[in-house]
Order: structure tokens, then C-alpha cells, then sequence
């Protein structure tokens, strides 16, 4: 769920930052997901006619990805907190 979350929030400090080298990450996560979405609905709809136990025979070779995107969701979300965090910090010493 965190790593969804990193996810998530990746475009927005793209957009917010304008932080150019998380873009590239991006690309990557893009082109991950646009891999794993068509292999889960072939596989789903292959395994329709074989029963679930063969559902989840072919779906394993998902799972490598599916890791790989979830710690890049937890980069993500840690690189963006303490982000968030510098930027507090630089106020709080503005502010005194």
C-alpha cells in the first residue's frame, strides 16, 4: 500500500518540483506498469478456460515486476517526505 502511495504521489512532485531527475523514474515506471497491465488481463482471460490453479501458474513471472515496482514506490515516497521535510525545515529557520 505505501509503495502505491509513492506511486501515486510521483507525478505530483514531478509537476511541483519541477525535479527533471525523477522523471526519468518515471519513464521507467510507466513502461513497467505498461507491461504488467496486458499480461494480467491475457493471463485472466487465457486462465478462463483452464481454472485458477493455471491463473496463477502463468501470473508468477508478474511478480518480479510487481516487486520492483513496489520498491520503487517506497523510494518514491521516502525521497518525497524528506523532501517535504527539507522544505519545512528551510521555513522554520526563515521564520526564526
Amino acid at each position: 500500500m505505501l509503495g502505491f502511495l509513492g506511486l501515486v504521489t510521483l507525478p505530483v512532485f514531478v509537476i511541483r518540483n519541477k525535479s527533471y531527475q525523477m522523471l526519468s523514474l518515471m519513464g521507467i515506471v510507466v513502461g513497467l506498469l505498461s507491461s504488467v497491465v496486458p499480461l494480467f488481463i491475457g493471463v485472466q482471460w487465457f486462465s478462463n478456460f483452464l481454472g485458477y490453479k493455471k491463473f496463477y501458474d502463468y501470473i508468477g513471472c508478474a511478480i518480479p515486476i510487481m516487486q520492483v515496482l513496489e520498491a520503487l514506490g517506497l523510494l518514491m515516497l521516502v525521497r518525497g517526505t524528506s523532501i517535504i521535510m527539507h522544505k519545512v525545515k528551510k521555513l522554520r529557520r526563515k521564520d526564526a
